[in-house]
């Protein structure tokens, strides 16, 4: 009998461990899901912002064209 009662509180203790590194694994997952969008929501303003200047250079060229081919 307290050898089916060890073997079931063995038993309870590897549950535990195990949903215990499940439940850490799960975390680090979800801090690195969050640490990547942060990045790519870096990268998207870069690039809006880049888009952006390139925007308002290729306005100023249309706009010394206008003035060299007038």
């Amino acid at each position: 009998m307290d050898s089916m009662r060890e073997k079931a509180a063995d038993q309870q203790r590897t549950i535990q461990t195990l949903t215990n590194r499940m439940n850490q694994l799960e975390e680090l997952n979800r801090v690195g899901w969050q640490k990547q969008q942060a990045m790519v929501n870096r990268y998207e303003k870069k690039i809006q912002t880049q888009q952006e200047l390139i925007d308002e250079l290729a306005q100023q060229l249309q706009a010394n064209r206008r003035l060299h081919d007038n």
